[in-house]
């Protein structure tokens, strides 16, 4: 599987495993941060979708600049094809055939920086992934127009009309600020009431 591909030999590290630990991995390094009684730290996790095209250019900006060497936490990187994707979601991806997973899960730990300085790091990590295009997954952010740019017009305009369809008092999910809540929404009695009258018409 490695021979077609170009890289430094010296360089290279891998390690076999069975296929449900690999997919299981970051559940080992909980039981490890467990065991030490470091588990309940903050997590400021980042995840992102990052074209391919623009791969090379997040490595020098970002793992070459960004990223200390204590890290504190696994990366994950890998690629997903976007034919394979399920475009029904609300994640938003990459419009480019094939992009990349980064993902920086880190933990504050009591012998590495400080939860302020990782989540500053992780804030000039977005701006680079934004600069190519690429997407924040679980954003949060706190502006309907923020939410608009990350969706694009055209997710956009279908997220609302859903919303509108099936949640029409913006009751489920408040904590991302994407749509103002009804001052006075309905009891469960009359939403029950109201998908009865629906279903019998």
């Amino acid at each position: 599987m490695l021979a077609p591909l170009r890289f430094i030999r010296s360089l290279l590290f891998s390690t076999d495993v069975s296929y449900f630990k690999f997919l299981n991995r970051v559940h080992d390094v909980e039981l490890s941060l467990r065991a030490q009684q470091l588990w309940d730290v903050p997590h400021p996790w980042l995840d992102m979708f990052i074209p391919a095209s623009s791969m090379t250019t997040f490595d020098s900006l970002v793992f070459q600049q960004l990223v200390p060497v204590e890290f504190g936490g696994p990366i994950l990187v890998y690629p997903v094809n976007r034919n394979k994707w399920d475009r029904r979601t609300a994640a938003v991806v990459p419009d480019e055939e094939v992009f990349y997973l980064v993902a920086f899960l880190r933990n504050a730990l009591p012998s590495g920086p400080g939860l302020e300085s990782m989540l500053d790091e992780n804030a000039r990590i977005l701006r680079v992934c934004e600069d190519l295009n690429g997407k924040h997954y679980l954003p949060k952010y706190t502006e309907e127009e923020q939410w608009k740019r990350h969706f694009g017009c055209e997710k956009w305009t279908a997220f609302v009309q859903h919303k509108h369809m099936f949640d029409p008092h913006a009751i489920l999910a408040p904590g991302q600020n994407m749509f103002r809540r009804n001052q006075n929404p309905p009891r469960l009695d009359q939403l029950l009431l109201l998908r009865s009258d629906s279903a019998s018409s």
